[in-house]
């Protein structure tokens, strides 16, 4: 082990270049470096602390994870050579907006995949946050394991007390020993944020997603989802048994797309149209009925002063040749005047 540090020491001082320091304390730094022959970049990361959940991630591939290239240490001293992850933080994004609910579900989901790799490997991250998570295209990317500590049953409580104030579960503070569930409780923390902005304690999301937050959130870690593939199941089951309201987002039935008050909006603002082909066809038929009527009765009623006229003829019209055949004036009349009633121009202005 002390081989591979002091030769990663020396292949970072050679190979790579600085391009600027990211974060610095009293603990160490962590740095960007691009790779003098080919540009990429890298993240370095030179701690005092324990390095042992960086060995175990050594050859791990996991589009929720960055990539481990190199892990050593010596004389507690810890240095590593990661993938960098482009993409903007959690926080960062927080900053101008807060999540849909969708959005926020879609992201536990993808941390939940990383803690599931954590936890197979017996690590607890115990410092997840908005800060260590960077999202990448549509993926969510859990970083920066320098808190990390590998689960060990023969023990009552952590060896050292780190963790972010708000994030950290109760007993990160000397209460017990922390395992999976206190990775559980700081992701219920941070979905409520990405929801509301707030803290649990101050502001609790609605519907299911806040009933979730609520039991990711509890103070004793046996009422807690006893692992990450139980909470998995809760916010798979939230996306298959309610929907949420397409305009403000309320939590729905599964056979209604708007809740009531966005539905009486939507009906306010559309304009509701009678069907026209029912009207069409309406007109049609009594426009039929009333010629046949007129062509019948119209020479047996013209009579004046109870005589029949002399101009107006009972008898029926002559018979008149169209394309080489001969047919009657009524039938004549009849087509023609169902072909019209029928054509683009009397059916827009029946419209």
């Amino acid at each position: 082990m002390r081989a591979i540090y002091s030769y990663l020491l020396s292949s970072i001082e050679q190979d790579y270049k600085t391009i600027r320091t990211l974060k610095s304390s009293e603990r160490g730094c962590v740095s960007l470096l691009q790779n003098r022959q080919n540009g990429t970049r890298f993240i370095f990361r030179h701690y005092r602390g324990n390095g042992e959940v960086y060995r175990k991630l050594l050859g791990i591939s996991c589009p929720n994870l960055p990539q481990i290239m190199e892990a050593a240490e010596q004389d507690g001293m810890v240095a590593v050579l990661e993938e960098y992850i482009q993409g903007d933080s959690l926080a960062y994004l927080l900053e101008d907006a807060l999540f849909s609910p969708a959005e926020a579900r879609k992201i536990a989901l993808q941390l939940c995949n990383a803690l599931w790799v954590l936890h197979k490997l017996g690590a607890v991250h115990r410092d997840i946050k908005p800060e260590n998570v960077i999202v990448r295209g549509g993926e969510a990317v859990l970083i920066d394991f320098d808190a990390s500590r590998i689960f060990k049953s023969e023990t009552n409580h952590d060896t050292q007390i780190l963790g972010t104030t708000g994030y950290a579960a109760p007993e990160q503070y000397g209460i017990t020993q922390t395992d999976e569930r206190a990775d559980i409780y700081s992701l219920g923390v941070l979905l409520n944020i990405m929801l509301t902005g707030k803290h649990p304690s101050r502001e609790l999301a609605s519907g299911r997603l806040g009933r979730i937050v609520q039991k990711c959130t509890m103070v004793n870690p046996e009422k807690r989802y006893k692992s990450v593939l139980y909470l998995m199941e809760a916010l798979y089951g939230e996306n298959r048994m309610s929907k949420q309201c397409r305009n403000c987002g309320a939590d729905l039935p599964e056979d209604a797309s708007f809740c009531p008050r966005c539905a009486q909006s939507q009906i306010e603002r559309r304009e509701v149209k009678p069907p026209r082909l029912w009207r069409k066809k309406v007109l049609i038929t009594a426009g039929c009925a009333l010629v046949l009527a007129a062509v019948v009765l119209c020479p047996s009623l013209a009579v004046r002063g109870g005589e029949k006229d002399a101009s107006i003829s009972s008898e029926p019209p002559a018979n008149i040749v169209v394309d080489g055949k001969e047919i009657s004036a009524k039938d004549f009349l009849i087509a023609h005047l169902s072909a019209y009633m029928q054509s683009d121009a009397y059916l827009a202005r029946a419209a």
